[in-house]
């Protein structure tokens, strides 16, 4: 399968902002197990954690149709000719 090169640049972008999101939100969720007094940054970033939910819910649904599109579109079609098949 032959994927032109601004398909697979868009492709690579949404995937490494997805590991950064998932890096995020872990970082966020144990940022308040760290000692405040050794660092207070992991604190701050631990405030963020509302937001890197927030970004985590829409990238899923993102990644989902950009990674299964040709499966999703095919499957349209599909469909359309299972009717003859049990005809």
């Amino acid at each position: 399968m032959n994927i032109n090169p601004i398909s697979r640049l868009i492709r690579f972008g949404i995937l490494a902002f997805d590991i950064l999101v998932a890096a995020g939100l872990l970082l966020s969720a144990y940022g308040g197990a760290i000692d405040p007094n050794k660092s207070v940054w992991p604190q701050i970033f631990g405030m963020t954690f509302p937001a890197w939910i927030i970004l985590m819910l829409v990238m899923v649904p993102v990644s989902f149709i950009i990674q299964y599109h040709p499966f999703i579109s095919g499957g349209r079609y599909h469909n359309r000719s299972v009717p003859a098949v049990f005809q």
